[in-house]
Order: structure tokens, then C-alpha cells, then sequence
């Protein structure tokens, strides 16, 4: 099917373009506009603008002249099937621009094909050399090319790269393995203190902090119990251990983040209930048989989420955001390592790939260091793991550079996952902070720390963790700590052991009032969903439908959130709350209304909103 077209650019001053376009799929790029303009300086400016592209990866530009086809960009020229941290925020449509800076003589004519990431290509053209007032801005620039976007970074970025991760993501659904000790309902039903802790630490919240909050001051700390996902964790009550919270005194936990394509935050409850909570208990000293070995096994994580991939079916649980493009281009990645032992014998890089273009063979090449670990082969849109078995020393101490190189062509792309370099790190703090293994029952010592104050938690199971006791000692200006690692003779403890300085605040602090939208007795005919600054502006619509005998419920979002998610933020808590209100209330809901703003894009790791939710920057490992 071939279609001539001829539109004025609504983005640019009246000049008009005439081409011709050949569709040969349905799914193919829609084509607005495709001109060649002579540029007063020499060369000629080609501008094409889209209508709708998700799916295409990108473009080829052709110079026909004197019966010979040119091709004039080294490698394709990005489409909008991939979307880049650095780049505009784009809807449907595109301006794209290329200069021919070298035309030749006599007349010369251009055409343009477009890439499907399916391997469907369509061609559109040929555009003629026409004669116009180009503003000064066009002349200049020039759309990327595919190979170069790994170099587009947002303002104020640095080279580090997005924060390494510190714990795996939850269960599909924000469920955790643990079986609830109460229910969602009961405990968004109650008064209490939200949490909020968006990466793994050591947590201190003092009775000043809470009771702004919201905690009565007479509350008995023999009462005070924390929940997360509605299963208990115990805590370190600081001060008085009968009667109120003294002003002195504080709250201490292990605290860890989430990580869903919704949030990465998660809510800790601390709540009043009958009975006593769970308690951090400290374990009596050990009597280590035997010595630690020089080094404990330890993955370091770069896993970023600069790309969104919108064509991609990866299924409702999951994102479509990973890290760097792999192309013809070489791209390094760099990963940090600390504190490495020569000797450890297995040290391993395990690199996760996601296939672009569907259909096509790939094959990357590996090089750690600069030394060449072998190829990745998979096809289409797979998502693929290969492991590298190193040899030992070949993760040394600081920045460790992979390289990624597609070998199969310029269609030959995909995306960095995850690459995690597992090696051998010392019994040495990194910034007064390690998170280590140990053999159950053999002595440790943890070195390095500029702090005296050095505790050190048993965190093998993190409903159960045990303050470990232990002895410091100093030695040319920096401290240690050896202690006996508990557990059962034979296994594997995890601790963590930290100074002073390194015990954190909550990212926030909230109170949280008993909400009781999933009751039986409720009842609406109209539901209207929004965040709580913009329900005053609703009181004219839902005056409205009062006035026309209707009832209606003005639902703040975080407080389904809080009711049906345990605060943490998902669309599923909107999806369970309309499908109880639905089945239960008294008289339900016939309409709803959403109200607000929306974003594929939720964790803004793009860069694009004015806030950003994303879990900070940290420079912690976890083994």
C-alpha cells in the first residue's frame, strides 16, 4: 500500500513536505511528515515527524543519487520503543532530525526506513531537496543515534549509576513469606505510627519523634509492638522497660526497604496491643572452637532502571525499566569492590540480558577488566542469565569494568538486567558498616572502624534477630570487634555489624487514624477516589450528585493504601477495595471516578516528576 501525504509542521514555521510511504505491516510506524530542506551554510536538514511509534526501534536514512543508495547514519537512529533516563518525556508523536552534511552534486533525493522491534521494516520516501527558511535551532542538532544513548544522562546526573540493590523484591502481590499475625483490616482499624524505611539498616526512632507522631504519651512500652506487612518484628525498646516511653528513650530495628514496580518503601506499623511485644534478645557470649576464614562470599549488584521498554509483555508484577543498551557500541559497566581477598577461589559475574528486537539472534560479548570471559547467545526477547566462573584475584579491589558488545548487527539489542560480581570480601567494614557471613560458632573479627561503638546483630532470621555480644579493641587508630558467631554447629549466620554513626532515621513519619472503608455497613452509590489535597476541590461534584439523589463516598487513596496494602503503594489496593466494596457493602458502589494524574513511571526513575519515591543512593553490599 503506498499513501502521499502533505502537512504543515504545527512545531515549526509553515514548511510543507510531500513524501511517500510504504506500509508493509500493520504494525509499522506512522509516518505525519518526511522532508529534506537545503541549508543555507551547505548540506541538507532531514526532519520526519511520527504519529505513533511504540513499537519501533528506530531508523535508516538513505542518500539516492545517480543510482546509487548511501546509507548515511553509522548505526540506527532511536526510535520510541526504548525511552532513556536523559531524554524528554514524549507522547505518540516525534520530531527527528539528521543532516546530510555532505550531499554531492546535482539533484539528489532521501529515503527513510523504519525498524520494528519484531524485524519488520517499512520503507518512506523518497523526499526531493526543497528550498526553505530553516531556523537557526534545526540546523544544529541532530537525533541520536541508537549506539549513543547510553551516554544521555538527566541534569545534575553522575557516572555512579543508579544505587546498587540492597534486598530482593517481595512475593507478586506485596506478600511476604510469613503467614500475617493480623489481618490488614484489623490494623488499619487501630491507631498508629507508619514507618516508612526504603532501604536495609538499623533503625532508631526516638519518643519525641513518635509522639509528634501520633503515640500517646502514656502508652506502656510493654504495649508497643511493630508490624510489617502485617507480621511482627521485634524491636529494641531503649529506656524504661515498664510504664511510658520516657523522652530519653527510643525504639531501635532491622529495617529493610521493598522493591515493586510501585514502591520502594515499606511501612512499619507500630501499634499499642494487650500483651508484650516482640523483643530484641541479646545472645549470651560464645566460646568460638575455631577462627573465621579469611573471607565470606559477597555479590555486589548493579542493577539500574534507566531504559523503559514499552513493547515489551512482561507480565502485570513486573516493569518494563532496566539498565543500559547493549548494541555494536561497546558499554562498560562498572561495579565497585572493597576489601577483596586474593585468595577466594570462586569468585563468579553473573550478567541478566533482555532481548529487544524479537526474532533475532544475539550474540554479546563479554570482557571483565579487560580480559574476554566468552559470549552470551539467546534469542528474541528472552530474558537470559549466564554465569562467569572467575579465577581467583580477578575481582580485585575498586572499579571492576564490564563490557557488553553486540557482535550480530546493528538490530542486534538488548537490555542490562542485572549484573551481580560475587567475590570474596575481607572481614572489614565498609564506612563502619558490613553485612556479613559467618561460620556458626568459630570467633570473628570484624576490622576497620573508626568508631568505638560497634554493635553487632544476628540477623540470620530477621523475626528473630539477637543482639551478639562482643569485645572491641584498637589498634593504630582504627577499632575491631570479635565476637563468636551463634547458631548451630555446621550452618552459616548472617549479621551485621556497625558503629554508632551508622544507626538511621525513617525516610518518614506519619500517624495513621483507624480508617473502615471495607466495613459491611458502608454504602455509596458513586465512589470518588483521590489523594487527599484534592478532595476539598471535589465538594462541588459531589454536591452535585447529592443533588441528584445520589450517595457519595469521597475516598482519600492513602487510606486504601493503608487499608488493603498495609500502607505501601499499589494499584491492587484500589483493585481489592472495589472488589470488596462491590460484594460487601450494604448498597454498592454503581460508578467510580479516579481522579488524579498517571504514570508509567511510578518510581520516577526517569526522572521525570518533580519527587521522586526512588530508593536512596547507597553504598552498601549484601552478601
Amino acid at each position: 500500500m503506498t499513501i502521499t501525504h502533505t502537512d504543515p509542521d504545527p512545531q515549526t514555521p509553515p514548511i510543507k513536505a510531500t513524501f511517500t510511504s510504504t506500509i508493509q505491516a500493520s504494525t509499522a510506524v506512522q509516518l505525519a511528515s518526511f522532508q529534506a530542506l537545503r541549508l543555507p551554510g551547505g548540506g541538507v536538514l532531514l526532519e520526519w515527524r511520527t504519529r505513533e511509534e511504540s513499537r519501533n526501534l528506530g531508523f535508516h536514512l538513505y542518500r539516492l543519487q545517480g543510482g546509487t543508495k548511501t546509507r548515511l547514519d553509522p548505526s540506527l537512529i532511536a526510535g520510541a520503543a526504548l525511552t532513556f533516563r536523559g531524554g524528554l518525556p514524549q507522547h505518540g508523536a516525534k520530531t527527528y532530525r539528521w543532516i546530510d552534511a555532505a550531499p554531492g552534486t546535482g539533484d539528489a533525493e532521501y529515503e527513510l526506513e523504519s525498524v520494528e522491534v519484531n524485524g519488520t521494516r517499512a520503507t518512506h520516501g523518497p523526499a526531493a531537496i526543497e528550498d526553505g527558511a530553516v531556523p537557526r535551532e534545526m540546523a544544529s542538532t541532530a537525533s541520536p543515534m541508537l549506539s549513543q544513548m547510553n551516554q544521555a544522562k538527566p541534569p545534575g546526573a553522575t557516572t555512579a549509576g543508579s544505587p546498587l540493590r540492597l534486598n530482593q523484591a517481595p512475593p507478586a502481590g506485596n506478600a511476604v513469606v510469613a503467614t500475617a499475625d493480623i489481618s490488614n483490616a484489623r490494623l488499619a482499624a487501630r491507631q498508629a505510627v507508619k514507618i516508612s524505611i526504603q532501604q536495609e539498616g538499623w533503625y532508631r526512632v526516638t519518643q519525641p519523634q513518635l509522639v509528634a507522631a501520633g503515640l500517646p504519651r502514656g502508652a506502656d512500652v510493654r504495649t508497643l509492638r511493630l508490624f510489617a506487612e502485617g507480621v511482627e518484628q521485634p524491636i529494641r525498646v531503649d529506656g524504661a522497660t515498664a510504664g511510658p516511653l520516657q523522652p530519653d528513650g527510643a525504639i531501635e530495628f532491622y529495617g529493610t526497604g521493598i522493591d515493586t514496580p510501585f514502591s520502594g518503601t515499606r511501612v512499619y506499623w507500630l501499634v499499642t496491643e494487650q500483651g508484650p511485644g516482640e523483643r530484641i534478645r541479646t545472645e549470651s557470649p560464645g566460646h568460638g572452637g575455631g577462627h573465621a576464614p579469611a573471607s565470606f562470599p559477597l555479590t555486589t549488584v548493579l542493577e539500574q532502571r534507566i531504559t523503559y521498554f514499552a513493547a515489551l509483555l512482561n507480565g502485570e508484577n513486573n516493569d518494563n525499566f532496566f539498565g543500559a543498551l547493549v548494541s555494536s557500541s561497546p558499554v562498560e559497566q562498572d561495579l565497585t569492590v572493597t576489601h577483596s581477598d586474593p585468595g577466594f577461589s570462586t569468585p563468579s559475574l553473573q550478567i541478566t540480558l533482555q532481548g529487544v528486537t524479537d526474532g533475532q539472534d544475539h550474540r554479546v560479548s563479554v570482557t571483565l577488566n579487560g580480559a574476554y570471559l566468552g559470549e552470551m547467545d539467546f534469542t528474541g526477547q528472552a530474558n537470559y542469565a549466564q554465569t562467569f566462573p572467575l579465577a581467583a584475584g580477578q575481582a580485585p579491589n575498586g572499579t571492576n569494568a564490564v563490557v557488553l558488545t553486540a557482535l550480530e548487527g546493528d538490530t542486534d539489542t538488548s537490555l542490562v538486567q542485572s549484573i551481580a560480581l560475587t567475590y570474596g570480601h575481607t572481614y572489614a567494614a565498609d564506612g563502619n558498616w558490613l553485612r556479613l557471613m559467618a561460620p556458626a560458632g568459630d570467633m570473628t573479627e570484624v576490622t576497620g572502624f573508626t568508631n568505638p561503638q560497634i554493635t553487632v546483630y544476628d540477623i540470620t532470621d530477621p523475626l528473630h534477630v539477637a543482639r551478639v555480644r562482643g569485645s572491641v579493641s584498637s589498634a593504630a587508630g582504627t577499632y575491631s570487634v570479635e565476637f563468636a558467631a551463634p547458631g548451630n554447629r555446621g550452618s552459616t549466620s548472617t549479621l551485621l555489624a556497625f558503629s554508632a554513626d551508622q544507626i538511621e532515621g525513617p525516610a518518614a513519619l506519619a500517624h495513621h487514624a483507624p480508617t473502615v472503608w471495607g466495613q459491611r455497613e458502608s454504602s455509596a452509590d458513586a465512589v470518588i477516589i483521590s489523594h487527599a489535597d484534592f478532595l476539598s476541590n471535589l465538594a462541588p461534584l459531589e454536591s452535585l450528585r447529592r443533588a441528584q439523589g445520589q450517595t457519595v463516598a469521597l475516598v482519600p487513596v492513602d487510606d486504601l493504601y493503608d487499608e488493603y496494602n498495609f500502607g505501601e503503594r499499589s494499584p491492587y489496593a484500589l483493585r481489592s477495595f472495589l472488589s470488596a466494596a462491590a460484594a460487601n457493602w450494604r448498597t454498592p458502589p454503581q460508578s467510580v471516578l479516579l481522579v488524579g494524574d498517571a504514570s508509567f513511571d511510578p518510581r520516577n526513575y526517569l526522572g521525570w516528576a518533580i519527587s521522586t519515591s526512588c530508593p536512596r543512593a547507597s553504598s552498601r553490599l549484601r552478601p
